[in-house]
């Protein structure tokens, strides 16, 4: 296929734009678009049966198609196959047939211009053939060095004679930036091109040269054969030569010196796999995958708080107190409650290990409102300890609790080790909310997983999959909540202490609305105490026809909802200093 088969130059051509490639007349090569406007050119000159015209986009500029932003000199070719794939992308052959240059842009839907053929200037044979006879010898020393320039590439050049084809073959192997590579393909004078070409080869062999002395110096240091540890030390010679920083070297001294500050307090297992994944990722490059995953593995478990616990001492007193002073009724929970940390406190007192007094765990049962999660706050609270919340509601994957294994991609801890990270202690409250919601599926059965979690004769060696090591959760206090015990497997339910939570009556809804509901509403919705009034006769008819629940959850919401329209009250009217409710105006709110 030649360029006299085709209309003669100069004439109008699609023009296609590269972005990472620079092409050259001789090359065929395969070039993937994504731009519209450049399938639509390609689709052109294909249903035209026309040559095509290739040029690259400047330096910076990738990605855009306006001419300002592409080369004007590049390639006229012919497209041999189009093919389009899957992802949207089109795939074409191009086999690129002489140099060509943007005389006039054209407008339409996709880039076109006025393509001339580009004129070399003529050249002083023997002295061509002089400087090629250097560039053969320069790129002969440079592939003895370098093994990117294979010896078919030799020998093509020393059986060719037309100097504007080996220039273009040597361009094509250099890894020039695409400035240089344009300013080198668009030199019409082949002398200037052939005595510029020279210069880059030449520098590429001091390169080489440089190179190899590192790998010298590196195999006199090196007694094993070991490959990883051979690249860790090539790597610090190429970091001497060019005076790179050591980022990388001080962030795995600092690994070790949090390992060494917590290894008192890790078990044994934990610091040996800690110490030999460390050790892996020290002989790790830092640009591999698997580096980056230890990366993070270390950060993860670097960040559990190993040996850090609470030191504020169990008190049934402060327990009791801090459950009166946020809950009314419920006395038959709050006192089971305290009895629970009765038996704990005096085992303390008396010195007697905590796993022989765990007994069983506790689980408040009842309907929706009536105070399950609030009393598992006011008991961490009470206890100076953090609390952590985890909720089970349509938890289907096991994973989700034991951590993913980091063969996977995007691998991460369980939600139990992310909590006691977010906790900074190892004996924090933790709350397993919904308990008797837990599916099961395909992805495993997350209960199976609780009932280690929940015996006090296993947790104290829990294992996280993407830990691959055991800690200790028997310093922690769970508490369950569950709507429906019926629904709970009779084994996880066999290890719990259920406390039932049974209805508010309209008297128990009153007062929790008085002491705590409307203090709270009137602090989220910025409103004074004298701004706002209901007066008892109100609230108890809020609260025996307009919210009949077992709770006070939309009890709760009836008064936001009166205290919403307060505050619009107030704000219309500026000479309303208070918003009243009572039995008569409640049907108006």
């Amino acid at each position: 296929m030649q360029l006299s088969d085709y209309d003669a130059f100069p004439t109008t051509l699609p023009v296609v734009v590269e972005d990472e490639l620079f092409l050259y007349p001789f090359m065929i090569s395969p070039i993937f678009l994504t731009n519209q406007k450049d399938i639509d050119a390609a689709t052109d000159a294909m249903e035209n049966n026309s040559l095509l015209f290739v040029t690259s986009a400047k330096e910076g500029q990738e990605g855009k198609r306006d001419f300002d932003a592409i080369y004007k000199v590049g390639v006229v070719g012919s497209i041999m196959r189009k093919v389009h794939i899957p992802d949207g992308r089109v795939k074409i052959l191009f086999q690129g047939l002489a140099r060509g240059k943007i005389i006039e842009e054209k407008e339409g839907d996709f880039n076109r211009a006025l393509i001339d053929i580009v004129q070399l200037d003529t050249y002083n044979k023997l002295k061509a053939e002089a400087l090629m006879g250097i560039l053969r010898d320069k790129i002969k020393n440079l592939s003895a060095l370098n093994s990117a320039f294979p010896a078919d590439l030799v020998r093509t050049i020393e059986e060719n004679d037309e100097p504007h084809r080996i220039a273009d073959l040597v361009s094509s192997m250099l890894k020039l930036d695409k400035d240089v590579a344009y300013a080198l393909y668009i030199e019409a004078n082949i002398e200037k091109r052939l005595l510029a070409l020279i210069d880059v080869v030449t520098s590429e062999i001091e390169a080489a040269k440089v190179q190899r002395e590192i790998r010298t110096k590196v195999h006199t240091k090196i007694e094993q054969t070991n490959k990883e540890y051979f690249l860790k030390e090539q790597l610090k010679e190429i970091q001497q030569e060019l005076g790179m920083d050591t980022q990388r070297e001080e962030e795995i001294a600092t690994f070790r010196e949090k390992i060494a500050k917590l290894k008192p307090h890790m078990q044994e297992d934990a610091f040996k796999e800690i110490s030999k994944q460390l050790d892996r990722f020290a002989r790790m490059h830092p640009e591999s995958a698997d580096a980056n995953v230890l990366q993070s593995y270390l950060e993860w478990v670097l960040e559990l708080p190993f040996g850090q616990l609470t030191k504020k001492n169990l008190s049934i007193a402060k327990v009791s107190a801090e459950l009166d002073k946020d809950h009314y009724s419920l006395e038959k929970p709050k006192e089971r409650i305290v009895e629970f940390f009765s038996v704990r406190e005096l085992a303390e007192l008396r010195g007697i290990k905590q796993k022989e007094t765990s007994g069983a765990i506790l689980c408040f049962a009842g309907p929706p409102g009536v105070g399950k999660t609030s009393l598992a706050n006011s008991i961490a609270t009470a206890l100076g300890r953090p609390l952590v919340r985890i909720a089970l509601g349509g938890l289907e994957d096991v994973n989700e609790l034991r951590g993913h294994r980091r063969t996977y991609v995007g691998a991460m801890p369980g939600r139990l080790v992310q909590g006691l990270i977010e906790a900074k202690h190892m004996d924090p409250v933790i709350v397993l909310d919904e308990i008797d919601k837990v599916g099961r599926s395909m992805r495993g059965d997350p209960t199976a997983a609780l009932l280690e979690i929940l015996d006090p004769e296993q947790n104290s060696k829990y294992r996280d999959y993407y830990l691959n090591f055991n800690i200790d959760l028997s310093k922690a206090i769970f508490i369950a909540t569950a709507n429906d015990v019926g629904r709970i497997p009779a084994p996880l339910r066999d290890r719990m202490e259920f406390i039932g939570l049974n209805s508010y009556t309209p008297k128990e809804k009153f007062e929790i609305a008085k002491r705590y509901l409307i203090p709270q509403e009137l602090k989220k919705h910025a409103l004074k105490r004298r701004e706002f009034s209901i007066s008892d006769k109100a609230l108890k008819l809020l609260i025996d026809e307009y919210t009949r629940e077992a709770g006070v959850r939309n009890l709760r919401r009836r008064i936001a909802g009166l205290m919403r329209k307060s505050a619009r009250k107030l704000l219309e009217n500026k000479t309303k200093d208070v918003v009243a409710i009572t039995k008569k105006n409640l049907e108006k709110f």
